[in-house]
C-alpha cells in the first residue's frame, strides 16, 4: 500500500528525509533558555520518523471550519516527499504539472490543488485539441465518447477543487486533500489514456484472419 504524504498528527506516512513508510511520534516544542527552565513554544510541533529520526517541525495555522480547529504545515524540510506517483501514460506536458504539484504539496496544498486542475485541463486539450480552453466543455465531449459517469463526477471533483484553490479567498487546502486530487488525476488517465491503449494492443494481437471477420461483420470491410 503506497504511504500518506506528510500530514499534521498522522500516526504514519512519508518520512520527508529517508522516505520510508514510517510511524511518527508527535511533541510540543520547546527552547531552552540560559538562566530559565524551558520555554513552551505555542504553534510549534514536531514529528519524529520511527526509522531514521529524523525531525519535521510543523507551524499550527487557523483552518475555516464550521466548528474552527487547527491544522498546521509542515515548515522543516522545505523540500517535500512526492505525491502519488503518477500514470506512465500521461502525456510530457500533464506530467511535468504533475510532478511540479508533488514538489509542493507539503508546502502550499493550494498550490498543488491549482497545479493538478491545470493538469487534468492539460489532459483534455491533448485529447480534444477542438474544445481546448473550456474545461467543462472538454469533460462534456469526454461524456459524449462514452466516458463512465464516475469518471466524469472525478473530473468535475477536480475542476470544482481547482476553481475554489485559486479563486476562493478563504479556501483552505490540506495535503490530504490536494493528494487525493493526485489520485483522481490518476484515475482520468487510466480511464482515457491507458485502458483503450492496452485494448487496443490486446485487439491487434488477434489473427488478422479472425480481425477481418469482425471488421465484415461490422461493416468496416467490403464483403
Amino acid at each position: 500500500m503506497p504511504g500518506d504524504v506528510p500530514n499534521y498528527l498522522g500516526k504514519a506516512f512519508i518520512c520527508p528525509h529517508c522516505n520510508a513508510n514510517a510511524q511518527q511520534s508527535w511533541a510540543s516544542c520547546t527552547a531552552q533558555g540560559h538562566e530559565t527552565s524551558d520555554t513552551y513554544l505555542p504553534g510549534l510541533t514536531i514529528s519524529t520518523c520511527f526509522v531514521c529520526s529524523g525531525l519535521a517541525i510543523w507551524l499550527e495555522q487557523p483552518v475555516r471550519t464550521d466548528t474552527w480547529g487547527a491544522s498546521a504545515r509542515m515548515i522543516y524540510p522545505a523540500a517535500t516527499v512526492e505525491g502519488p506517483k503518477r500514470n506512465v501514460d500521461l502525456p510530457e506536458a500533464v506530467a511535468r504539472l504533475y510532478d511540479e504539484a508533488a514538489t509542493v504539496v507539503n508546502l502550499s496544498p493550494r498550490s498543488a490543488s491549482a497545479l493538478l486542475r491545470l493538469a487534468l485541463e492539460a489532459l483534455l486539450e491533448d485529447l480534444y485539441p477542438d474544445k481546448a480552453g473550456n474545461l467543462n466543455s472538454m469533460i462534456g465531449a469526454a461524456v459524449r465518447d462514452g466516458l463512465p459517469e464516475r469518471v466524469q463526477r472525478t473530473m468535475d471533483v477536480m475542476r470544482f477543487s481547482g476553481n475554489q484553490s485559486v479563486h476562493e479567498i478563504h479556501h483552505d487546502d490540506t495535503p490530504q486533500t490536494a493528494a487525493t486530487l493526485f489520485g483522481l488525476l490518476n484515475i482520468v488517465a487510466e480511464q482515457l489514456i491507458t485502458q483503450p491503449k492496452q485494448l487496443d494492443a490486446l485487439y491487434e494481437g488477434l489473427p488478422d484472419g479472425f480481425k477481418q471477420q469482425v471488421d465484415r461483420r461490422d461493416g468496416r470491410e467490403a464483403v
